[in-house]
């Protein structure tokens, strides 16, 4: 795949064609690459921005979601370092080497003075004049777009004119300013197919991402026409620095022929009144809403508000987290008074959990029914105190104190209590510390680790991004469970009005490839397509999806013998193979999805899975409080109370293996002086099994700043552990203390050397969680 690299540094954007070995490529290695191509001096650093946000080196193409042909904007800054800094420069022996953006300074050079204040306001052009209808070549798309220029400018630096031009397409920004170069009277006249000869530069509409379709159109030199089969190939000029050769253009054969700039004295009647009214039909361009075309003044549900439908005060509006859906804060049955925060979830009415509630409201209902109200008077108000209440229908309270993990009143009343914090909510591939084998008895356990996150949803994903996890129980009758292959149906179309459940009920009408089957869809290697697409043999390219199986589905283990008895397990990282649309024998649509294994680790169904799960110690993992609450339950059955299983009521405790270190290791950490009463006590869990051990030695050397397991660790005066680069970040913002002990970090204006026997240490116990931060903070 390719992608475009723009500079920001200079008037007239220049743009550079990149080529990348994968979507998994890091952002460190593209800016390795951005040093030798663009000649950086070793006093210089590189910074690069998608969609306005700064990447990190530690981060991959796909985690930012940069597909091919996206533009990436670049800067070089110098880099200035005051005299403390370059004194721990010099003591540490620091390479003198490119500048690495890893180790970006707060004190850079701030960028130079917006050009703005070099433009003066004319009032007249040899070429075009406020009012006329032109084409306008937009900077980052790299397409020709309809628009009127709204102002005139001088450099006052040179005699060059800046046009400020306002598009038609209300999807764009409101203005934008470019140089004759980027500007053209409109393009009216048609060509038809027949008309075209190798050799002619026209105007052609392309989609680069669904071929056949509208797109947006660009310059096109014609290199050969194929009348026969409709098929016309050249050069597709994207904006003035990208090319694609032996580009094919099928489907919309529309051409128009590129039109010259000309000064005004030299048009004829029919040119300068083209010019100044426009062409009175306009170019069909690609929408992002098919239900209102992108047209500002016309409401609709599906692009803006879901409740208005209108798209007045964009900055006011919300998206759910789970359904995507688009609503104003003021239209909403609560209406918010601001924003909540960007690391914070945030459901909709129809999408948020409110079991808990709906069942304690019944129960008191029920009470009353029965006559019961004077015998649970107190209670009644003890209850009434807390936070239930309805409001116009709705309900206006959260979950009451008493409900928090009471078993005893079913799975539905216990919400999730905790999110995780290792990765972020839209993270791809495994998580950190949860090994393949991995049991819950309950989705809500397997929420709060983040393996996956909905509490419902069968899939967890976004439609612009990608799916990052299923949950897999043949719930639906066209599931097949072959182990390492999964037949898996899509969700949507099914009855939900005789269920609280949104996935629950009846099929009543087709699935759709939109929002989660969307997602899912994405993540396969091939070109997204609504008819269903095929990665064929390049499947592993796809976008990694977390596979989790379910035993708690009424008769899901009769389906298949590779589910779980019972709980909720994870099974590694799956592909999207293919996935196509497919009628029932009832007539109704479904979407269907084939996804393969990829994963490194045994399967655990498998014998070698079930010996590494062993071997870790891993077993059913009950939530706090059930068993206690379920032998309670059971001792007050009287007629039950001989017949319950002891078994059940305790979680039996597997024979652990004892973890043996490598005999590298051992030596390691003998030679590890600094922290020789850390390893003193960390040895000693070998016993409890390599899990534990593990889990302690991840916690004992956790950065104090980062609190991330510490890279190219940094053992303080103080017998503190910090990353290296954390380390320079500290003294560089004159904090000479430690963060833990506040002792001192400098002796004698220098500090302490990189622990590389503690480096060596943690690189064999953690070889993939630290290669991972090796390769983007090197």
């Amino acid at each position: 795949m390719y992608i475009n690299l723009r500079s920001l540094n200079c008037l007239e954007s220049s743009t550079v064609r990149y080529q990348c070995s994968s979507i998994n490529q890091n952002i460190g290695a593209i800016k390795s690459d951005c040093f030798s191509l663009f000649k950086v001096n070793s006093g210089q650093r590189i910074r690069l921005f998608f969609h306005g946000k700064e990447l990190r080196d530690e981060f991959s193409l796909l985690d930012y979601g940069i597909k091919i042909n996206e533009i990436i904007h670049f800067c070089i800054q110098k880099i200035e370092l005051p005299a403390e800094k370059e004194h721990y420069r010099e003591n540490n022996e620091l390479p003198n080497k490119p500048y690495d953006h890893s180790k970006d300074m707060d004190g850079s050079k701030k960028p130079d003075k917006s050009i703005e204040s070099s433009l003066t306001p004319i009032a007249t052009d040899d070429y075009y004049l406020i009012g006329d209808h032109v084409d306008c070549l937009h900077p980052e798309i790299g397409a020709w777009f309809e628009g009127i220029v709204c102002g005139l400018y001088k450099l006052n630096s040179s005699n060059q004119t800046l046009y400020e031009v306002k598009f038609w397409k209300s999807s764009l920004p409101e203005t934008v300013k470019v140089s004759i170069n980027g500007i053209r009277p409109q393009s009216y006249q048609q060509i038809r197919l027949y008309d075209l000869n190798p050799g002619d530069l026209i105007l052609a509409n392309s989609n680069l991402t669904n071929p056949g379709q509208i797109g947006y159109w660009y310059d096109f030199l014609v290199t050969s026409v194929n009348i026969k089969r409709k098929i016309v190939q050249g050069t597709l000029f994207i904006g003035d620095k990208v090319t694609l050769d032996k580009h094919n253009i099928t489907g919309n054969l529309l051409f128009y022929t590129a039109q010259d700039n000309q000064p005004v004295i030299e048009r004829n009647n029919k040119q300068a009144k083209l010019i100044a009214n426009g062409s009175e039909r306009k170019r069909p361009t690609a929408v992002e809403c098919t239900q209102c075309s992108d047209d500002p003044e016309t409401p609709c549900v599906e692009c803006s508000c879901r409740q208005c439908g209108s798209k007045a005060d964009p900055e006011k509006q919300i998206v759910c987290d789970e359904c995507n859906n688009i609503f104003h804060l003021c239209c909403l049955p609560q209406p918010l008074e601001r924003l909540p925060p960007e690391d914070e979830d945030w459901y909709c009415y129809n999408c948020k959990n409110t079991d808990a509630i709906d069942i304690e409201m019944k129960e008191e209902a029920s009470r009353l029914a029965k006559g019961l109200k004077r015998k649970r008077k107190a209670s009644t108000k003890s209850s009434s105190n807390n936070v239930i209440g309805v409001n116009d229908g709705l309900l206006t309270s959260t979950v009451p104190e008493k409900l928090i993990n009471n078993w005893g009143r079913g799975i539905s009343c216990v919400g999730r209590t905790k999110v995780s914090e290792v990765v972020p909510k839209n993270h791809f591939g495994p998580i950190p510390g949860i090994p393949v084998g991995t049991i819950w008895r309950f989705r809500f356990q397997a929420s709060e680790a983040g393996v996956h996150t909905p509490l419902v949803a069968g899939i967890h994903g976004k439609q612009s991004v990608g799916a990052f996890s299923i949950v897999f129980c043949c719930g639906y009758d066209d599931d097949i469970d072959l182990g390492d292959e999964i037949y898996f149906t899509g969700s949507g179309g099914k009855d939900s009005s005789t269920t609280k459940c949104r996935v629950g009920g009846r099929q009543i009408k087709d699935q759709e490839l939109t929002r989660c089957n969307k997602a899912l869809a994405i993540n396969c290697a091939a070109p997204f397509s609504n008819e269903g697409a095929n990665s064929g043999t390049n499947w592993r390219l796809g976008k990694p999806v977390r596979v989790l199986r379910s035993g708690n589905a009424r008769g899901s283990t009769k389906k298949s013998p590779y589910l779980p008895k019972i709980g909720v397990r994870y099974d590694g990282i799956y592909k999207v193979v293919k996935y196509w649309p497919e009628r029932k024998v009832n007539g109704l649509l479904i979407w269907r999805f084939l996804l393969r294994r990829d994963d490194t680790a045994p399967s655990p169904w498998t014998k070698e899975g079930k010996r590494k799960s062993r071997k870790l110690g891993l077993s059913l993992i009950e939530p706090p409080g059930f068993i206690e609450t379920f032998a309670k339950k059971s001792s007050s059955k009287k007629r039950k109370v001989d017949h319950v299983d002891q078994n059940d009521l305790s979680v039996k405790r597997l024979k652990v293996t004892p973890y043996k270190l490598p005999s590298k290791v051992v030596d390691l950490i003998q030679q590890d002086n600094q922290n020789s009463h850390i390893w003193k006590e960390i040895v000693k869990l070998t016993t409890e099994g390599e899990k534990i051990f593990l889990s302690r030695v991840e916690e004992s050397f956790r950065c104090a700043c980062c609190l991330e397991i510490v890279f190219k660790p940094v053992t303080t005066f103080c017998s503190h552990n910090m990353c290296k680069g954390c380390f320079i970040h500290t003294i560089e913002s004159l904090v000479t203390t430690c963060p833990i002990c506040r002792a001192g970090l400098l002796k004698k204006n220098c500090g302490p050397e990189v622990n590389c026997i503690l480096e060596q240490i943690l690189a064999q116990l953690f070889p993939d969680y630290y290669e991972k931060h090796s390769s983007g903070k090197s």
